[in-house]
């Protein structure tokens, strides 16, 4: 008993079957390429944005990726963050790093901090960052999120520089323990480059600028 043959496929059938497996290949490989560089995703808008001659195109793409990895470990952290108390005007958080006094103006602020720290935007002890031993002045302490990293890197000590007054009161109670060792030295002024009176303008969440 022979077997029945199969009818050729049409031209517009075949042609439909390629274009489909074009478009899945294609998808595909977009997805791909959007997984491991998310920055991507702003090419087909480059064209329309004003060109800066300090940041290329590819330079914005690898700056889209940090920002969508930066979201990324906000949300881990968020999920893992809690509020203790409230009290006068400040918020006592726990998060994956440890109890943090903030300012009460954000409770997103926090997150955005660690997910910076996280990411290790001062780098590390083999791209420059702290080492063990090490005395570190972090100019704009804010309420200490550096200075927490710092000292979790081995820093002998850390002098944080916050001119802003709720900033300032939130080291004093996140680091109690270690003012009084002397380990953290809050310095409650500014840093500019030569001794001069600059007017400061708070923005109530412990930042601030001049």
């Amino acid at each position: 008993m022979g077997l029945a043959q199969s009818k050729p496929l049409s031209r517009p059938a075949r042609f439909a079957l390629r274009t489909m497996i074009f478009l899945s290949i294609a998808f595909v490989t977009l997805w791909i390429a959007l997984y491991f560089f998310p920055g991507l995703a702003i090419l087909p808008f480059a064209y329309r944005a004003k060109r800066s001659p300090f940041c290329s195109t590819w330079q914005a793409v690898q700056d889209a990726a940090l920002q969508v990895g930066q979201g990324k470990l906000e949300k881990a952290i968020r999920a893992n963050t809690r509020l203790i108390r409230a009290e006068n005007g400040y918020k006592l958080w726990s998060t994956p790093s440890g109890e943090f006094w903030v300012p009460d103006t954000s409770d997103e602020i926090i997150e955005v901090l660690l997910a910076m720290q996280e990411r290790k935007i001062y780098g590390d002890a083999e791209s420059g960052g702290v080492r063990a031993g090490d005395i570190v002045l972090d100019g704009g302490a804010h309420v200490g999120t550096y200075v927490r990293a710092a000292l979790d890197a081995g820093a002998a000590k850390v002098v944080a520089i916050e001119p802003s007054r709720e900033a300032v009161e939130c080291l004093r109670r996140n680091f109690v323990r270690e003012v009084a060792s002397g380990r953290v030295i809050i310095y409650p002024k500014g840093i500019w480059d030569e001794e001069k009176r600059l007017v400061f303008y708070s923005n109530g969440n412990g930042g601030g600028s001049r």
